[in-house]
């Protein structure tokens, strides 16, 4: 059976710098615990802000979906 999930709303989510309040890259690394590591670093030149976050806090894309009906085939 296949199922239809409609957005509702998708948005961009970013990680913002505490020091500064400039948007922070991730540095390409990932640290090798578990669960891994992703290390960001803030985008300013002249801060030192950085942050390292786990695999479920990343930024990225984000999707909502609509609630969805249940339906019986017949």
């Amino acid at each position: 059976m296949k199922k239809k999930k409609y957005i509702k709303r998708a948005y961009l989510e970013e990680i913002m710098c505490d020091v500064c309040g400039a948007v922070m890259y991730h540095t390409g690394i990932v640290l090798t615990s578990y669960p891994a590591q992703y290390p960001y670093e803030c985008s300013n030149p002249d801060c030192n802000g950085h942050t390292t976050l786990f695999e479920d806090e990343l930024p990225g894309i984000k999707y909502e979906f609509e609630e969805e009906e249940e339906k019986e085939n017949v």
